[in-house]
């Protein structure tokens, strides 16, 4: 049995998931949140995908792997990136003993920095992931050994910016008028950041600034930074919110 864990925000990973499962027999996918980081995980072939956040590794992810132990004869890591993969690997390579890392392009979600992608760049990113998983697909099954690197020295300055400012007031997901108390923010979260009573309350000392409630929102009542309620939100469009 082969296991596919992930970790995704607006959907780019867990495509690459559902595409990999396509290609290798007797797959499962597990999502991974922190009401289900599993303290033990046996199988063939462990397979785990992420989004790169600010050049580094999602909190979430350092914390599964930290907290699982992990019994597997072949063991792959795959990330999904919008422009460089910063010190991942060296991060990975610390926490888990690696047979396979190799990374595969993906759409920049973080929408205060990078404008909503053309339907052109989509559809070109669309058709390359699909070439590449194919290729990963093939790598598992023969269960190749292979290290993919990147160059990380000048992802520094940003990855320190980022997390000096990522829990500040400054960082905060905020609703607006749109809001209608509707709750599919507080169901989606993967971290439980959300509270919801009389109004919205984002816990941003949880929030792992994944976008997806931003991004899912049907009346766009969440913004963040410069994502207004004006503000096309990306998500992938192949992912529908009952995926999560």
């Amino acid at each position: 049995m082969n296991k596919i864990f992930v970790f995704s925000g607006t959907g780019n990973s867990l495509k690459c998931a559902y595409l990999l499962q396509e290609q290798l027999q007797e797959t499962e996918i597990v999502l991974i949140t922190s009401k289900n980081i599993v303290s033990q995980i046996e199988c063939d072939t462990f397979i785990l995908i992420f989004p790169i956040y600010a050049y580094d590794v999602p909190s979430i992810i350092e914390e599964f792997l930290k907290k699982s132990i992990i019994k597997a004869k072949y063991i792959s890591v795959l990330v999904t990136y919008g422009s460089t993969c910063g010190p991942t690997y060296q991060i990975i390579k610390r926490l888990l003993p690696l047979n396979y890392f190799n990374k595969i392009k993906s759409i920049e979600n973080f929408q205060s920095i990078f404008p909503f992608p053309k339907e052109k760049k989509i559809n070109k990113i669309k058709k390359e992931t699909q070439i590449k998983i194919n290729s990963i697909a093939l790598d598992i099954k023969e269960e190749k050994k292979f290290h993919i690197k990147s160059f990380y020295f000048l992802t520094f300055i940003p990855r320190h910016l980022y997390n000096l400012f990522k829990k500040t007031k400054l960082f905060t997901n905020k609703t607006n008028k749109k809001c209608t108390l509707c709750g599919l923010c507080q169901r989606i979260c993967p971290v439980q950041a959300i509270q919801q009573k009389d109004k919205v309350v984002f816990d941003n000392k949880k929030c792992l600034h994944c976008q997806r409630c931003v991004a899912y929102c049907p009346l766009k009542a969440i913004n963040f930074l410069l994502v207004t309620n004006k503000t096309k939100r990306y998500h992938n469009l192949e992912i529908e919110i009952k995926d999560f």
